[in-house]
């Protein structure tokens, strides 16, 4: 499969994963267990996060078992 292609697929999935955005979430951020909103969904599994602490970026996670 051409590179071409793969981003399409890639941007695709990504933007079916939008309606995920304002959804709460709780993830593992530097060893501790925190709750926040999701703000934005990014490919590869990527998003970003607010929490009262702050806004992170966290990757590496499946937005269908959410």
């Amino acid at each position: 499969m051409s590179q071409i292609a793969q981003n399409a697929i890639v941007r695709s999935k990504t933007k079916r994963q939008q309606h995920n955005i304002g959804q709460t979430i709780t993830v593992q951020l530097f060893g501790r267990t925190v709750t926040g909103k999701i703000i934005a969904v990014h490919p590869f599994g990527t998003i970003d996060v607010e929490t009262a602490s702050g806004c992170y970026r966290v990757s590496g996670l499946s937005l269908n078992t959410i």
